[in-house]
């Protein structure tokens, strides 16, 4: 069997929209045509609308482990222990916790030895899913170990679980990426070798994510909330300041586009505020339909708070997205976020309460002008800081490893 580089991702892939995980796959095709995707869970395959998974053959490389989820439904392969003992006595090393607890980096190994190719660089997608690849490089499946880490699984995941869940992690990978400088900060205080971290800027696509061309004739104040619907995301802040502004301005529109487990608590509290009227919860959107959002939007909104069960905001691709539409970003100061919006230029830095998101969703309501021209940098900013040419970095990472 052949060797090839491989990238590995928990689920959701292609997923309902164009977005990071996408692209990288994307780039490491384009360099690699050789290279598969391994996906632990099967998921909804979703031809995204702009077309880079059909126009590359993705799901052609791609392979669907169908992992059973659940800890009861693992147990149920409990037989399957017998077919490599050793690997499996391996696998109870509190080295691997919490997977040691759960079987799923075993069953991963099972999975992998079943495929038509050996892998030579592991590229694992969060933190999580590089504690499999560990497990994976330590018995032989893997010559080499990339990490990319994006912001959750280096704080509430790590609150949960312990500072020192990434330690052998951290020992066994070979490099370790981090899409923000305050996520690199975060691996050295968690004890990473800072000559394995790379920090790559997550390059995103200004030819799909662009200003709408005609302007709508609606003259109402659309203010959009991308995100997804938990309480960390912080829409709860951003229903309260849309309630303190909505007697002084008659035509806000406040759209909130995503899912999640808190979106039933954030209905009530637009019955309580008496929002009815302004408040919109379109779901998930996908490709185009998440454009067009962008698109219709004055002014985007991301209200993300710290330190609910210690995660902290990586940064927020959406704040890119918006400013390629030329939209400015009022987001919390908390996280990576000032990398990704200049405080006064691209939009404003708010304090995670909702007076101050008010406060400066109301400069921007008042000033047309200001909206426009922090839209302008903004897109200047995204297209100079976050552009394609980033994936150097990870291709040379590749290279080295080849």
């Amino acid at each position: 069997m052949s060797y090839v580089n491989a990238v590995l991702i928990g689920e959701k892939f292609p997923g309902k929209r164009v977005d990071f995980l996408t692209q990288q796959v994307v780039n490491l095709i384009k360099i690699r045509p050789d290279s598969k995707v391994i996906v632990l869970h099967d998921s909804e395959k979703i031809e995204d609308e702009s077309g880079p998974i059909k126009k590359h053959n993705i799901l052609e490389k791609t392979f669907f482990l169908n992992l059973p989820k659940g800890n009861f439904n693992r147990l149920l392969s409990v037989p399957l222990i017998f077919s490599h003992p050793l690997v499996f006595l391996k696998s109870l090393s509190p080295k691997y916790y919490p997977m040691n607890l759960t079987l799923k980096h075993y069953l991963t190994y099972l999975a992998i030895k079943k495929l038509p190719f050996k892998i030579n660089t592991l590229h694992c997608h969060f933190g999580q899913i590089g504690i499999i690849g560990a497990f994976l490089k330590n018995t032989g499946l893997c010559k080499n170990l990339i990490i990319s880490f994006y912001g959750g699984d280096l704080t509430g995941y790590v609150n949960t679980y312990g500072k020192d869940i990434y330690k052998e992690t951290f020992a066994t990978a070979d490099s370790l990426v981090a899409c923000s400088e305050f996520l690199k900060k975060k691996l050295i205080e968690l004890g990473a070798e800072p000559k394995k971290i790379v920090s790559v800027n997550l390059p995103q696509d200004s030819n799909f994510f662009k200003p709408k061309k005609v302007k709508r004739k609606s003259k109402d104040i659309v203010i959009l909330t991308i995100a997804r619907l938990v309480k960390e995301k912080g829409v709860q802040n951003s229903l309260k300041a849309i309630q303190i502004i909505s007697n002084k301005y008659k035509n806000l529109k406040y759209v909130i586009v995503g899912d999640g487990d808190y979106k039933a608590e954030l209905e009530k509290l637009v019955e309580k505020y008496s929002l009815q009227d302004i408040v919109e919860f379109k779901g998930i959107r996908a490709g185009k339909e998440s454009l067009k959002e962008y698109q219709n939007a004055d002014i985007f909104v991301l209200p993300s708070i710290s330190n609910h069960k210690g995660w902290i905001e990586g940064g927020g691709l959406v704040n890119l997205e918006a400013q390629l539409c030329e939209i400015p970003v009022v987001a919390s100061n908390c996280g990576g976020i000032p990398e990704y919006v200049i405080d006064g230029v691209t939009g404003f830095l708010a304090e995670e309460n909702p007076e101050d998101l008010a406060k400066n969703i109301s400069k921007l309501i008042d000033n047309p002008k200001l909206r426009k021209k922090m839209g302008k940098a903004g897109r200047k900013n995204v297209k100079l800081r976050y552009s394609k040419s980033n994936f150097k970095k990870l291709n040379e990472i590749y290279k080295q490893l080849s």
